[in-house]
């Protein structure tokens, strides 16, 4: 009985929320509740099939600016997802934040733990998989605790327009796969 309990303590609760339909300004994720290590999870699925590929090509504002420090249409996403996770948060208050993603989901979560380590309310985890580049303009540092990890050889994070020069901020780690395991 105590192995039950224990593993029941070291599930995460959480609170999914699908696009609902297939929209270009938006991501899924799921947003979950560790109480034995007192963490929110913030976990964004990467691109599907559908239209939401369509948002990685808008760069500028939903307004049309070009002016952006960072990818306009990641932003909308990542916004929408801040908004969730602050309701979440007044039920699961916690000092812990751990922020990952994948492709679509790996740039969101980049734009997401910025804004979250800029607001200095919790500790921000951040693990991006093979993201797409979200930052552009004058390189941002002081972001050691966000991970990108990179297959050099991947076109999606090394994707950039030209004259745009997005960027990734915080630690960048190449994952050659081209090693024997």
């Amino acid at each position: 009985h105590r192995l039950i309990r224990r593993q029941r303590q070291m599930c995460i609760r959480d609170r999914t929320y699908p696009t609902g339909h297939d929209e270009k300004n938006q991501v899924a994720y799921t947003l979950g509740y560790q109480p034995v290590w007192d963490v929110v999870a913030i976990v964004i699925r990467g691109t599907p099939q559908g239209i939401e590929w369509v948002g990685d090509f808008q760069y500028g504002g939903d307004d049309g600016a070009t002016n952006l420090p960072y990818h306009g249409n990641y932003a909308l996403a990542g916004d929408a997802l801040l908004t969730n996770l602050q309701v979440y948060r007044e039920t699961h208050q916690t000092s812990k934040l751990w922020v990952t993603g994948q492709s679509r989901g790996g740039a969101v979560a980049e734009y997401v733990a910025k804004v979250l380590t800029d607001e200095h309310s919790a500790t921000v985890y951040s693990y991006a998989v093979a993201p797409a580049p979200a930052f552009r303009g004058a390189p941002l540092t002081g972001y050691a605790n966000i991970h990108n990890l990179i297959n050099p050889r991947d076109f999606v994070p090394n994707f950039n327009v030209p004259g745009w020069q997005f960027y990734h901020i915080g630690q960048v780690h190449a994952v050659h796969t081209d090693q024997p395991a």
